[in-house]
């Protein structure tokens, strides 16, 4: 359906979004920061990377890196804007609380 013409579909988006706002809803802004950063290698079966953002890490402090320019008596100061833990990816589900408790309690019985 197009949405430049007249129908029960011109005019969808708004007013679903005015609904939406009548009810106390209200899209939260998405930064593209808070999401995880995904690393992986080329070749097949390698090892995928997960980064998180460091919360706090500029807070009281200021970090630069100093880096050669293009031409070689030139350096280029670059003010670093936040720091990324990366770890595997984790590939196994962990357990809930409760079974844990069910896991651990039947640790000695054996078939």
């Amino acid at each position: 359906v197009e949405r430049t013409q007249e129908g029960s579909e011109y005019g969808r988006k708004q007013r679903e979004e005015a609904r939406r706002r009548k009810r106390g809803f209200m899209r939260k802004a998405q930064k593209a920061d808070d999401y995880p950063w995904m690393l992986r290698e080329r070749k097949k079966g390698a090892t995928k990377y997960v980064g998180r953002r460091e919360a706090g890490a500029q807070q009281s402090t200021a970090y630069y890196l100093l880096r050669k320019g293009q031409e070689a008596d030139h350096y280029e100061i670059v003010h670093v804007k936040g720091f990324y833990n990366f770890a595997p990816q984790v590939k196994y589900t962990t357990l809930t609380a409760e079974e844990a408790e069910a896991e651990f309690e039947n640790r000695g019985k054996t078939l």
